[in-house]
């Protein structure tokens, strides 16, 4: 046995939700969409009972994948035995009430059976946005939540998979959204690739500016800000040439934000806010993010990774190194820095999940224009950005994909949730991607 269940909960399917609009769609915060699956790949759950309409649809799916659909069966990898650790939105949760066998067809146990994995970890949550899921990577605050913080040293292979929520709302077009979901992601990246975290906490502060801003969905609760020109903050960095700086991207109409600047050794390494080139420093310039998960009106800002390079050649040493950032707008506007998470040498796959194609005869159309008309500017950012880190890939859940008869039958309010076949399919996929990146 390679995993130990542990309790199952059902929970009814909520819609995707809109980062402009969480009146009508946004997840209810319980206990139960807190939890976190443990499951062994290889062994169903007693079958669940379920309308004649439900049995037939999903026969006549698994009838169909297994007549048209070759196998794409995992010859033997060094991938066997690993963890399968899944994040993401309700596409990820376990068990899965639109699949014929709960526990058991979601497409990350059918990764797992087909790469004789270890334990499949999941920790999907309905409705939730990237920025949401990182906030909880992070600092998992919502009831009943602490099992999915990620836990630096965690080893096995990571399936991020977590867009559908953010390119199918009316706001995720938007430029500055589209923005605050890059530099989510990048945080993301950074955390599964870490070796270690420095919190400002222990970074060392010049300048009399610096004061603390406390909330529960920051790491170990808090954060340093400044609005003082010049004011800095240095951290000791033993070793690796990069880092992540983890800071917050915010609204500018309530809390305008500042410009920070990376130095090592007094070389300039690179800026991040709301410098004089908008374009290229700018944070977030106009848009309000409210937190889907608790609606707290008062959260005006988004999770963001900074990444800088370059450590190395600017301390002329592949040791400890000093990094300093400095605030260089001589403005009210505060910048933010929770602290910074150093690179790993060995930092596990992760896999970014993008998306496969919305049903077009789903029943929120409002959400169906949404997707295709913002899908193409997610997938061009996710390319880029996991481009840049050798252990991210970009996995494209499209190939296969047909809305006829992947959608479950069972998934009457939205219809856009994958069947068993559906499953099938994504498993495939990612499958094809752990063949290719490892």
């Amino acid at each position: 046995m390679l995993g130990t269940p542990t309790r199952y909960i059902h929970q009814a399917p909520r819609a995707e939700g809109d980062p402009g609009n969480q009146t009508s769609e946004k997840p209810v915060t319980s206990v139960q969409q807190g939890y976190v699956e443990r499951l062994d790949p290889s062994r169903p759950r007693p079958p669940t009972v379920i309308g004649r309409r439900a049995v037939l649809g999903g026969a006549l799916s698994v009838a169909v994948g297994a007549t048209f659909r070759p196998s794409t069966a995992l010859a033997a990898t060094n991938l066997a035995g690993v963890t399968i650790y899944s994040y993401g939105h309700s596409y990820t949760m376990m068990p899965s009430p639109y699949v014929t066998l709960p526990a058991h067809d979601e497409y990350q146990l059918q990764l797992g059976r087909r790469m004789a994995s270890g334990p499949v970890i999941s920790r999907g949550r309905s409705g939730t946005h990237l920025l949401d899921t990182i906030s909880a990577i992070i600092a998992p605050t919502f009831a009943g939540s602490a099992a999915r913080r990620w836990h630096i040293g965690d080893r096995g292979v990571v399936l991020l998979h977590n867009m559908m929520t953010d390119v199918s709302s009316a706001g995720g077009g938007d430029p500055d959204y589209l923005n605050a979901y890059e530099k989510a992601l990048r945080l993301a990246l950074g955390v599964f690739g870490s070796r270690s975290f420095i919190h400002a906490d222990r970074g060392s502060r010049v300048g009399t500016g610096w004061a603390v801003k406390k909330y529960a969905r920051l790491e170990s609760g808090r954060t340093w800000f400044t609005r003082t020109y010049g004011n800095k903050i240095s951290f000791r960095v033993t070793g690796g040439d990069s880092v992540h700086v983890s800071t917050l991207c915010t609204d500018p109409r309530l809390l305008t934000q500042g410009t920070l600047r990376a130095e090592c050794n007094g070389v300039v390494l690179g800026y991040f806010g709301r410098g004089p080139d908008r374009s290229t420093y700018a944070c977030n310039r106009g848009r309000t993010y409210v937190d889907s998960v608790d609606d707290v009106s008062q959260n005006r800002w988004t999770p963001a990774g900074w990444r800088i390079r370059g450590l190395n050649a600017a301390a002329r040493t592949s040791g400890t190194k000093t990094l300093t950032l400095r605030k260089i707008d001589n403005t009210a506007s505060a910048v933010w820095v929770q602290g910074v998470y150093l690179t790993s040498g060995s930092a596990p796959p992760v896999l970014v999940a993008k998306e496969p194609p919305r049903n077009p005869g789903g029943t929120s159309q409002s959400a169906v224009a949404s997707f295709y008309a913002n899908e193409p500017a997610y997938r061009t950012m996710i390319d880029g950005v996991c481009n840049e880190y050798g252990a991210a890939h970009p996995v494209d859940l499209r190939p296969g994909w047909d809305n006829s008869t992947m959608v479950s039958v069972k998934d009457t309010s939205y219809r856009f949730h994958p069947n068993t076949l559906g499953m099938s399919c994504m498993a495939d996929n990612f499958e094809k991607a752990l063949v290719r990146f490892t």
